[in-house]
């Protein structure tokens, strides 16, 4: 018999929900043609405009961009370009964590919208944000937001 004690499963891709099959909200938002989110998993503030785009400062965290289905273009990149961006309101997601994180641990602002366990110098952490474990053997971390 094999034991699994201490150990834990893949958690998936980054962007992907993680927990409660109908307990989290979600909402759409027009990605911004200035400065895009490309990356599911990562952090997402609102422009003056409404449109998504990558955040820049913890406070003005919005969600977390979740995983796309949608056809891939002949360039290798998600098809069309200009789309809706599905974001995570409230929720428990993966996402590509750096540092290493730790249950009840905060989330820090990383560079490119990435999750953070280490605090940079300045840096707050994002309001209502909080990881879940240490990552996985992809570099995956699950936190929850706005729970």
């Amino acid at each position: 018999m094999t034991s699994f004690i201490g150990t834990s499963m893949p958690r998936g891709y980054a962007g992907e929900i993680t927990r409660g099959a109908f307990d989290y909200t979600t909402e759409a938002k027009e990605n911004d043609k200035t400065t895009p989110v490309s990356e599911a998993g990562v952090f997402v503030s609102l422009t003056a405009t409404g449109t998504a785009t990558v955040a820049t400062g913890a406070d003005a965290v919005y969600g977390v961009s979740l995983r796309d289905y949608r056809q891939i273009g002949p360039d290798g990149k998600p098809w069309p370009a200009d789309r809706l961006v599905a974001i995570l309101r409230r929720g428990y997601v993966a996402v590509q964590a750096e540092g290493t994180p730790t249950i009840g641990a905060p989330v820090y602002l990383g560079e490119n919208g990435i999750a953070t366990a280490t605090q940079a110098s300045g840096a707050e952490a994002i309001p209502g944000c909080t990881f879940m474990g240490a990552k996985d053997s992809d570099g995956l971390a699950e936190i929850a937001f706005n729970i």
